[in-house]
């Protein structure tokens, strides 16, 4: 039977506990809003913001979150957006290149040859993925699409379909 000296530590370790996981948690809240990279931010040269997001699970497990961004939340072909894809697993490249490639097939962005030259550069800048990395690509109509890992730009693609 606990007296009440040992409730009353208690119930303090568990307001300390509590406080702690508050204050840890606070500063990445405040970081959910501004989670694109600096470099990302600095050449989409608009203010980005979040239009929605979801996860991306194959045979039950997460694959990735993926957040759109785009200029007031509001996505608009016609203006900057981006694409962030937060890994929750390992991929490696060569799956990672397939299902890009296998994608873009399936929304019949491409013709065959575009595929295979898109393909080839995807397979030259595209790393395997670990659990926690990040891939953002960002699209600049009428200009280029770039992609960045880890908050580094690994491609510049200056094909304009290959946003779409």
């Amino acid at each position: 039977m606990m007296t009440g000296s040992s409730k009353m530590k208690h119930l303090t370790f568990f307001i300390s506990v509590f406080v702690l996981v508050l204050c840890l948690g606070l500063p990445a809240i405040a970081r959910a809003e501004d989670a694109l990279p600096e470099v990302v931010r600095v050449q989409a040269r608009v203010p980005l913001a979040p239009v929605g997001s979801g996860t991306y699970r194959r045979w039950g497990f997460s694959v990735y979150r993926a957040t759109l961004w785009a200029p007031n939340g509001k996505w608009d072909v016609a203006k900057p957006y981006a694409l962030e894809l937060c890994y929750t697993r390992s991929v490696s490249k060569e799956t990672l290149v397939d299902t890009v490639a296998d994608n873009i097939r399936d929304e019949n962005v491409a013709d065959e040859d575009t595929l295979t030259r898109w393909k080839a550069v995807l397979d030259r800048t595209l790393p395997a993925v670990e659990d926690g990395d990040t891939i953002v690509g960002l699209s600049m109509p009428a200009k280029s699409s770039q992609l960045y890992f880890n908050g580094a730009k690994i491609a510049s693609i200056g094909d304009r379909a290959f946003s779409k």
